[in-house]
């Protein structure tokens, strides 16, 4: 086979490599080779670059494809190759390193060996220098550490922790971070299973011990804090050669926060439609008389209590009780104290046996009234109670407003705009209301219809508010002389009706001339004192045996006040039964 002619240089330094070459001491007599056959041999036989080395660190190829490699050697390489032929000398021994040739992003790699032509330590040493092209193999290297460092960079990025258990359940590895807020020396050989939370449900199959593969397993565990902490962990069993389970291996992704916020959502959710149905409740309560009781159901249902109470401001600005619902099985003192402290300190009293809770009420900001809940038991009002009794509380306000707000209505609807007394419509409701006592507990009363005399002189000589005024002067007159024992309404006009509870048809005459004789206070607002502010009145007596229906009875009061007025001014008349009676 035809060989490429070498250069002068490198017939030397191939001369002097083969001079350089030792025997190889045989037994059994074998004759030792020439030292041009083994260097010839090495030549040929090699399959990479050859280098002579001298003591001056001064690279000869020795074959033809040394040449790169001694150039290199002897250029850019230098700094590399120096420390590895010192230690070759100092070992006597060969040496071997992994040099790069290049930039960094094309380079290439030698692996090159030095052998030291001589005992260590010999004045004069040469070296022998072996290459072989290692580019490809350093190449591979580098693409499998950037994968498992890619592979690593990615399984840490995509979850919190990874770890191994072994065929007992115990942790044999966990990564570098730890988990749980635990360093991995102190997890690895603790059971898996000692850090389940046993109030939450376990999962089946457990991931840390599973046989199968588990995918996205919720676990909810024990931190280092004693807290609960959740973890989703996907899991594969690992095996043996032969098939057996040596444990398992995954990787877990805390979502604690995640959860604890779904958790205080569904609670917010459940606050919202909890005191959505409460305000329903109370908004489509048609009477108010049922209001408060529907309230303080709702209450009691919506916070578990034991009992509610319910207070109200009244006009004077006390705060009075306006309800009591549920099983108060505490003393009402224990209720009162607790809404003190609420309106006045803005606490919650501490009771024994006890835990109350209670809250003002307001309406645009201003205190309309208290609610206070108790349960008899050792459980203490959580922060959601709290805040799902002020919402309540709120709304109960609102309540309160709308009770005020509808009662104001009915005064206005069932008061004469004038005097404040009862119109006529109000009258007859509550005339009707008084009928049907009688009737039922045997009881009697007396009606008085009144008609002012001389009024018409008023208007017409002083003016309509000189009439007002004294129509209010009469409104207060005959309120004041009533009281509690009856009622007192403007029919229009300078009509009146007055009716009084009790009594005996004996002392009707005295009821009605004590009630004439008042008149005279009204004599400031008479036309002039020939014409005298009086009152003319028909009369009708009502007692069990004989109730007349309100018409009836009206009816006869007004026959009675007509006999009056044809008879003589500031006089009475007073109805007979049978004119009671007739409808």
């Amino acid at each position: 086979m035809a060989t490429k002619p070498r250069s002068k240089q490198g017939a030397q330094a191939a001369q002097a490599a083969q001079a350089a070459v030792p025997g190889v001491e045989t037994s059994r007599g074998i004759a030792r080779p020439e030292y041009t056959d083994l260097g010839r041999t090495l030549m040929n036989g090699y399959p990479g670059p050859i280098v002579l080395v001298d003591s001056g660190g001064e690279a000869l190829p020795v074959n033809d494809k040394a040449t790169t490699l001694a150039a290199a050697l002897n250029g850019p390489l230098r700094p590399q190759a120096i420390p590895l032929i010192a230690r070759a000398a100092e070992a006597g021994a060969a040496q071997s390193n992994l040099l790069r040739l290049g930039g960094e992003k094309s380079s290439v790699a030698i692996d090159l060996t030095v052998i030291p032509m001589g005992p260590a330590g010999s004045v004069g040493l040469t070296f022998l220098a072996l290459g072989r092209d290692a580019t490809l193999d350093r190449n591979l290297r580098d693409a499998l550490i950037e994968s498992r460092r890619r592979y690593k960079d990615l399984v840490e990025c995509s979850s919190d922790f990874v770890w191994e258990t072994d065929r007992s359940g115990n942790f044999a590895f966990v990564t570098a971070r730890g988990a749980l807020g635990y360093v991995p020396d102190y997890l690895v050989g603790k059971p898996s299973q000692s850090f389940i939370d046993r109030r939450r449900p376990t999962p089946e199959p457990f991931p840390f011990v599973a046989r199968e593969p588990t995918e996205e397993v919720e676990v909810w565990l024990r931190d280092s804090r004693g807290e609960t902490a959740c973890l989703i962990a996907s899991s594969l069993p690992m095996l043996s050669p032969e098939g057996e389970w040596q444990g398992a291996r995954g990787v877990c992704r805390d979502v604690t926060e995640a959860r604890r916020r779904d958790e205080a959502l569904a609670v917010v959710r459940a606050r919202e439609q909890l005191l959505a149905a409460m305000v329903k409740t109370i908004r489509d309560e048609v009477e108010t008389g049922r209001l408060l009781e529907t309230a303080g159901e709702a209450l009691i249902s919506a916070l578990s209590a034991s009992a509610c109470w319910i207070y109200r401001r009244d006009v004077a600005g006390t705060l009075e009780r306006a309800g009591t619902y549920g099983k108060p099985v505490v003393p009402l003192e224990i209720a009162d104290a607790a809404v003190r402290a609420a309106v006045d300190e803005d606490r919650d009293p501490e009771f024994e046996g006890v835990a109350s809770l209670a809250l003002p009420t307001r309406y645009r900001g201003t205190l309309n009234g208290a609610v206070c809940v108790a349960r008899v038991d050792r459980r203490r009002w959580s922060n959601d109670d709290r805040i799902l009794l002020a919402g309540l509380a709120d709304q109960l306000g609102i309540a309160f407003e709308q009770i005020d707000t509808h009662a104001r209505l009915v005064d206005l609807a069932r008061s004469d705009g004038l005097t404040g007394l009862l119109n006529r419509r109000a009258m007859v409701e509550e005339l009707g209301s008084r009928l049907d006592g009688i009737a039922k507990d045997s009881g009697s009363g007396l009606l008085l219809y009144l008609d002012l005399d001389n009024f018409k002189a008023i208007n017409d000589g002083l003016g309509h508010a000189r009439g007002d005024l004294a129509l209010r002067a009469v409104a207060e007159l005959l309120r004041g002389y009533i009281g509690s024992r009856g009622l007192v309404g403007r029919l229009g006009g300078d009509e009146f009706l007055v009716w009084l509870d009790g009594g005996t048809r004996q002392a009707v005459e005295a009821e009605i001339e004590s009630l004439q004789s008042r008149s005279i206070e009204l004599a400031s607002h008479s036309a002039r004192p020939d014409l005298p502010l009086t009152f003319s009145i028909g009369a009708a007596f009502v007692e069990n045996l004989e109730v007349p229906s309100v018409d009836a009875l009206l009816a006869a009061a007004d026959h009675a006040l007509y006999a009056t007025k044809r008879r003589a001014k500031g006089s009475y008349t007073v109805a007979s039964s049978n004119q009671n009676s007739k409808d």
